[in-house]
C-alpha cells in the first residue's frame, strides 16, 4: 500500500510508500492505493502519473522536448537531403 499526494490539476508529486511512518494529518492529505500501475513506454513520451476520482491512477503521455544534439542532427540531415536532392542524387 502507499499514499499518493497530487495536486488541484491531479498531477501526482508524491508517492510515499511507508504510509505508517506518516500522521494521520499528513496521510488525511493524500489517498491510499494498494498499488500503482506501471507506465507504457512510448518513444520520444514521457509518463505523468494522474488522479482523479473517477478514473483513479493514470498515465498522461507528454513530448519530451529534443536534445539540442538531436535538433542538430536532424539539421544536418535535412541538409544532406537538401544538397543531394539539388545535385539529382535523390
Amino acid at each position: 500500500m502507499a499514499i499518493v499526494f497530487y495536486d488541484e490539476k491531479g498531477k501526482v508529486g508524491l508517492i510515499h510508500k511507508k504510509p505508517e511512518k506518516l500522521s494521520k494529518e499528513r496521510r488525511s492529505r493524500g489517498i491510499e492505493v494498494l498499488d500503482i500501475p506501471q507506465p507504457q513506454q512510448q518513444e520520444g513520451k514521457k509518463a505523468v502519473l494522474y488522479y482523479d476520482k473517477v478514473n483513479g491512477l493514470y498515465y498522461k503521455y507528454v513530448d519530451i522536448p529534443k536534445t539540442k544534439e538531436e535538433l542538430l542532427e536532424e539539421k544536418v540531415s535535412q541538409l544532406e537531403n537538401y544538397i543531394l536532392s539539388s545535385e539529382g542524387v535523390i
